[in-house]
C-alpha cells in the first residue's frame, strides 16, 4: 500500500467515524426529547426543585428583579409549581445561587411558561449526557457499554430528579478535553469559561488550563471578559457584588454545615462539634489547598501520560474532596478524569476499576428518594413552616429560608452514624481516584508511549 492510498483510507475512516458520531449525537437528541416528554409526567420529575429555582432565578432576572431575595423568588416558585399541580411548602423560597452571568443566560428559558421550560431543560441535560457519553468514549477509549452506565447512573440520574446544572458542566470539561487532545487549546478554553456557572468547579478547571497551556491565555481571559459583561447585562455591577459578598457567605452557611446532604470538609467538621465559624473557613482552605494539588497533578499527568486532557479534568476533581458544598451530583465531576485513568495506568487498574463502580452509584440520591428506606424524617413540616413564617419578609436572601427548611429534619431521620455511612463508598472511591492520579504525579521522569507515526514507521 502506498503512502497515498494509506492517506485516503485513514481519511475515509476518520469521515466514517465523524459521521458515526453526528449520527449517534441526532439519536441522543431524539431519545432525550422523546425521554424529556415522558419523564416530565414522571413522579419524581414533576417538579425538580433545583431547576424551578434556576428557572425562577433567570424569570426574575429577565423582569428586573433580584434574583436572589426571598420574596421575587418566592412568588415566582409558587406560581411555576402550581401551574404543574404541586404545592410547595408555606413560605418555603429555595434560593437559585448561580451567578449574575448564568441567571442572565437563563433568562429566555425563564419568560416560557414552566411546562414548556421544564421539557426543554431535561432534553438539554439529557443530550449533554448523550454528548457526555460520545465524548468521553472518545477520550478514554474504554468500551461505550461501560462509559453509558457510568455517566447515566453518576451523572445524568443525581441531576435529573432535581434538575441541576452538572450534566452540562459535565459535558463541557469532556469537550475542552478532547479539544486540547485535538490540538485546540483555544476552543477548550472557550468551553471551559462556560463551566464557570459552578464557580467551585469551573474555576480551578480555568486555573490549570490558564497555567499550563500558553495558547489558551488569551481566549480564556477573552471569554472570562465576554461572562463578565453578561453579569453587567443581567444586574450590574450592584448584582455581582452581592453575589460576591452577600449570597455566596450565605448559601454556605444556609446548606454547607448540613452534614445529611453535603460532602463536604465543614459539614463533616461541624458535625463533629466545631465552631460552625471554623468548619468554613477550614472547608475554604481546604478547597484553596486541594485547588492548587489538582493544578500540579494536571501539569503532571499531561506530561506523564502524555495527555492534554488532564489539564482540564484533573483539577475539579481534586476540589471534590473537602471544601464548603459539595453535593452528590457534583461528584459526577471526578468521573472523566476516572475513566481516563482506568484506560491509561494498567499496574492500578483493579483499584480504579472498584472505585469507578462505587462512584457511578449515587447513594445518596438513591436514599433521598426513597430507594433505600431510611427511617421517617425527625422534624415536623408545620413546625418548619412556623419557623419561615417569621422571617418571611421578602427582602430578606433566599437562603436565609432555605437555610432554617434545611436543618428543620424534615427531609431526613437518619442518625449522623447512617448519614455517613451513605456516603463513605463515593468518599472511598473519590479518594482512590485521587491517589493514583497523586501517586502517578510525583513519579520522576516522562512515561514514553509508541505514538501512532512511530507505529506506522515499524509497520512500513
Amino acid at each position: 500500500m502506498t503512502c497515498s492510498h494509506f492517506r485516503d483510507e485513514m481519511l475515509n475512516v476518520s469521515g466514517r467515524i465523524r459521521l458515526g458520531q453526528a449520527a449517534a449525537l441526532l439519536c441522543a437528541g431524539g431519545l432525550a426529547w422523546l425521554a424529556a416528554l415522558w419523564l416530565g409526567q414522571s413522579r419524581w420529575l414533576r417538579t425538580p426543585i433545583d431547576f424551578v429555582a434556576f428557572y425562577c432565578g433567570g424569570r426574575t432576572t429577565a423582569l428586573g428583579f433580584d434574583p436572589y431575595l426571598a420574596g421575587p423568588l418566592r412568588a415566582c416558585e409558587n406560581v411555576a409549581a402550581g401551574s404543574v399541580g404541586v404545592h410547595v411548602a408555606r413560605y418555603l423560597v429555595v434560593p437559585a445561587p448561580l451567578p449574575p452571568y448564568a441567571l442572565a443566560l437563563l433568562a429566555p428559558l425563564g419568560l416560557l411558561p414552566f411546562a414548556t421550560a421544564r421539557t426543554l431543560w431535561f432534553a438539554a441535560l439529557l443530550l449533554a449526557s448523550g454528548a457526555t457519553v460520545v465524548l468521553l468514549r472518545r477520550l478514554a477509549r474504554l468500551p461505550l457499554p461501560l462509559v453509558a452506565l457510568c455517566v447515566l447512573s453518576a451523572d445524568a440520574f443525581p441531576s435529573l430528579v432535581i434538575g441541576q446544572i452538572v450534566p452540562l458542566v459535565v459535558a463541557l470539561l469532556a469537550g475542552a478535553a478532547v479539544a486540547l487532545q485535538a490540538g485546540r487549546p483555544r476552543l477548550a478554553a472557550v468551553l471551559v469559561a462556560c463551566t464557570l456557572a459552578e464557580p467551585h468547579v469551573g474555576l480551578p478547571a480555568c486555573l490549570s488550563l490558564f497555567v499550563w497551556e500558553r495558547r489558551a491565555r488569551t481566549p480564556l481571559l477573552a471569554a472570562l471578559a465576554a461572562l463578565g459583561l453578561v453579569s453587567l447585562a443581567g444586574g450590574g455591577i450592584a448584582r455581582s457584588l452581592e453575589y460576591g459578598f452577600a449570597v455566596l457567605p450565605a448559601h454556605a452557611r444556609a446548606e454547607g454545615l448540613e452534614f445529611s446532604g453535603q460532602y463536604s470538609l465543614s459539614a463533616l467538621l461541624a458535625q463533629l462539634g466545631v465552631a460552625n465559624g471554623l468548619a468554613l473557613e477550614l472547608g475554604s482552605l481546604s478547597y484553596l489547598a486541594m485547588t492548587a494539588l489538582g493544578v500540579w497533578a494536571a501539569g503532571r499527568l499531561a506530561d506523564l501520560l502524555e495527555e492534554p486532557g488532564t489539564l482540564v479534568l484533573a483539577a475539579p476533581a481534586f476540589a471534590l474532596l473537602g471544601g464548603i458544598h459539595v453535593h452528590i451530583h457534583q461528584m459526577a465531576v471526578a468521573l472523566p478524569l476516572a475513566l481516563l485513568l482506568l484506560s491509561r495506568c494498567r499496574s492500578q487498574r483493579l483499584v480504579l476499576a472498584l472505585a469507578l463502580g462505587l462512584l457511578a452509584v449515587p447513594w445518596q440520591t438513591l436514599v433521598d428518594y426513597g430507594l433505600i428506606p431510611t427511617p421517617p424524617p425527625l422534624g415536623s413540616r408545620a413546625s418548619a413552616e412556623a419557623t419561615m413564617a417569621r422571617v418571611r419578609e421578602d427582602g430578606r436572601l433566599a437562603e436565609d429560608v432555605w437555610g432554617i427548611w434545611v436543618r428543620s429534619g424534615v427531609h431526613d431521620g437518619r442518625t449522623p452514624l447512617g448519614q455517613a455511612a451513605v456516603k463513605l463508598p463515593t468518599w472511598l472511591a473519590l479518594g482512590a481516584i485521587l491517589a493514583t492520579a497523586a501517586g502517578l504525579s510525583a513519579r520522576r521522569g516522562r512515561r514514553r508511549s509508541v505514538t501512532q507515526p512511530e507505529r506506522l514507521a515499524a509497520a512500513r
